[in-house]
């Protein structure tokens, strides 16, 4: 996916997705990149592959090799018969060791508890009773943002296009 990269303690680290890719990787649409500390560091990108479609790809060398997942985030609520894109990837905090995040279109989130190797639908959220009344924004019907809260392992904030402006919250079980 990228040429490599070295870095030293005390280094910036700047991430950046285009539809060209990170840095280089052909034929691929990245919408995010994301850094994890944890597990020594993993740099995660949302990856959109021409031939492949959208997965999840990770680099524990900054870019120098890339891991694709062993199962990639697939639907089992049935609200979509396929990933169509993936939006956002965030490790979630430091009490969740392996735990990270993605936001997909058809807007739903996705969690691996495993530094991004498996992926599995956090159902509870997309048979939500008001999901039917979520409308698409201009990039369409996604989940766009994740924010973890760090001082309560069982909240996280998503961010998704629905119909009203001032929606209230919706409680989503995150465990098991």
């Amino acid at each position: 996916m990228t040429q490599g990269s070295t870095a030293t303690k005390g280094d910036v680290l700047v991430l950046g997705g285009t539809l060209k890719g990170v840095l280089y990787c052909p034929a691929s649409e990245v919408y995010h990149v994301s850094y994890d500390l944890r597990n020594g560091g993993t740099v995660f990108a949302a990856v959109k592959q021409t031939i492949w479609g959208p997965t999840v790809q990770r680099s524990h060398d900054l870019g120098a090799t890339w891991l694709s997942p062993e199962d990639p985030p697939r639907f089992i609520s049935g609200i979509a018969d396929r990933v169509d894109q993936v939006w956002h990837v965030e490790p979630g905090i430091a009490e969740e060791p392996g735990f990270v995040y993605l936001g997909v279109a058809p807007a739903a989130l996705f969690r691996s508890d495993d530094y991004g190797s498996t992926w599995n639908e956090i159902a509870s959220l997309s048979k939500h009773p008001s999901h039917g009344q979520w409308q698409p924004g201009l990039g369409g019907l996604c989940l766009h943002s994740i924010v973890a809260v760090p001082s309560d392992a069982n909240r996280m904030l998503v961010g998704y296009w629905r119909l009203e402006y001032s929606a209230p919250p919706i409680p989503v079980k995150l465990g098991p």
